[in-house]
């Protein structure tokens, strides 16, 4: 599991990009995002909406899966920040993100 901070929308690309193998959580508003949604099929986001406690659990359990998995899957990427900051201070993690 990758955990970092999320500056901008050009870092999950580049770490998709760079680090090959590498699968985002996202929010599910992402899926409406044109170019976005097509990245995040690309790289096998797992969605998750954060309002919703059957989401999230899902999302623990399949970020669970792939990080216990035998098998050639992507390592998991996770934005715990939930959102864009300017990378000054740390904000509080969000819950399901």
């Amino acid at each position: 599991i990758v955990v970092c901070n999320h500056r901008g929308y050009v870092e999950p690309m580049y770490l998709c990009t760079r680090y090959r193998g590498l699968s985002l959580v996202s929010a599910k508003e992402t899926a409406a995002m044109p170019f976005v949604s097509t990245m995040a099929a690309a790289f096998q986001a797992i969605q998750v909406d954060r309002l919703s406690p059957t989401s999230r659990h899902g999302a623990a359990e399949a970020i669970g899966r792939q990080a216990t998995s035998d098998e050639d899957v992507p390592q998991v990427c996770i934005f715990p920040e939930g959102t864009c900051t300017n990378g000054r201070a740390l904000v509080a993690f969000k819950v399901g993100a």
